[in-house]
C-alpha cells in the first residue's frame, strides 16, 4: 500500500512540478555565466583528487597527485593552487583554494561525500537557526543543516586568512565557493557566512552549488539576500537536492496519506498535500 501511495505521489509531482510556487519555467543564462559555472564545476571535480578523476574517466597520465590533477584537468598554474586538502575530519570536508585568472576568482571548492568523515557529516541532519544580514539590508532568519553549518564555519575560520591574502594580492578579483553534492551545501552557507564579513561582501562572494542536498529552509532560501549570495544548479528531479530530514519525513506522510485515499479525485489528493 506504501508503495502504490509513493506512486501516487510520484505521478502527481510529475504533472504538477511547474506549478510549484517559486518554479520559473525558463532562467536566462548569458554565456559568460555559463562560462563562470563551467570553470567552477572543474574545480569541484578536481576537488575529488586525482584518483578520484582516474576512475571517473577524467585523468591522463600526466595526473600523479593531487596537484596535477588539478592542473592537468583546469589549467590552473602550481603556483596559483594555495591549498588542497584530501582528508577530511568531522564538519571538516576535502577542499582546495586557488586563483583562477580566466574567472578573476579567488576560488574554495569544497568536495563532496568521499569518507566516513564525510558521512557523518551529512547524518549530522538537525535543523538549527541560522541568520544573515548585512548594513542596510533586514536581518533574514531560518533554519539550517546542523552538519554543513559546522563544516562551513569551521573552513570560515581556517581559510579566512588565506583567502583574505589572495585577494589582497588580486585586486579587482571576487570570492567564489562552490562545491558538488555534500560541498555544494557547505559552499552555500559557507558563501553567507563569508558574506557578513565586510572585506569579504565588498569583493563579491558568491556561493555556486551543483547538485547539493538541502542545506537550509524555506525561509532563507527564498529571501532576496540569500537569492543575491548563492546560486544552486540542480539537474531535473535530482532525489539528493531534495532529501533532508524533515523532507523525509513529509514523503512517508505523504505516502501514507495516498495509501490510504485511493478514492479521491486528484484535486483532493493535491489539498491533501497541502495540508501536510
Amino acid at each position: 500500500a506504501l508503495q502504490a501511495g509513493a506512486d501516487e505521489l510520484a505521478r502527481l509531482q510529475r504533472e504538477h512540478r511547474w506549478f510549484r510556487e517559486g518554479v520559473v519555467k525558463r532562467v536566462t543564462i548569458d554565456r559568460h555565466q555559463l562560462f563562470i559555472m563551467d570553470r567552477l564545476m572543474q574545480l569541484c571535480a578536481a576537488s575529488y583528487g586525482y584518483k578520484t578523476l582516474h576512475f571517473l574517466g577524467l585523468g591522463t597520465d600526466d595526473m600523479v597527485c593531487n596537484l596535477t590533477g588539478i592542473t592537468e584537468l583546469t589549467g590552473v598554474a602550481r603556483q596559483d593552487v594555495l591549498c588542497m586538502e584530501g582528508k577530511s575530519q568531522l564538519y571538516r570536508p576535502g577542499h582546495l583554494v586557488c586563483v583562477d585568472h580566466a574567472t578573476q576568482r579567488v576560488v574554495v571548492a569544497v568536495r563532496g561525500t568521499m569518507r566516513l568523515q564525510d558521512i557523518l557529516t551529512d547524518f549530522i541532519c538537525d535543523e538549527v537557526p541560522f541568520s544573515v544580514w548585512f548594513d542596510g539590508h533586514p536581518e533574514v532568519s531560518g533554519v539550517v543543516h546542523e552538519g554543513f553549518l559546522r563544516a562551513a564555519q569551521t573552513l570560515a575560520l581556517e581559510l579566512h586568512d588565506l583567502v583574505k591574502a589572495a585577494l589582497e594580492a588580486h585586486p579587482g578579483y571576487s570570492l567564489a565557493c562552490t562545491g558538488h553534492s555534500m560541498g555544494g551545501a557547505v559552499a552555500s552557507l559557507l558563501a553567507l557566512t563569508w558574506a557578513q564579513v565586510p572585506a569579504f561582501r565588498a569583493r563579491g562572494v558568491h556561493g555556486y552549488s551543483f547538485a547539493a542536498p538541502c542545506s537550509m529552509g524555506y525561509s532563507l532560501a527564498r529571501s532576496d539576500l540569500v537569492k543575491d549570495h548563492v546560486t544552486s544548479i540542480v539537474v531535473g528531479d535530482d532525489l539528493v537536492s531534495r532529501l533532508s530530514l524533515a523532507s523525509l519525513e513529509s514523503l512517508l506522510e505523504a505516502c501514507d496519506l495516498f495509501a490510504r485515499s485511493a478514492h479521491l479525485s486528484p484535486a483532493e489528493k493535491v489539498a491533501s498535500m497541502e495540508r501536510l
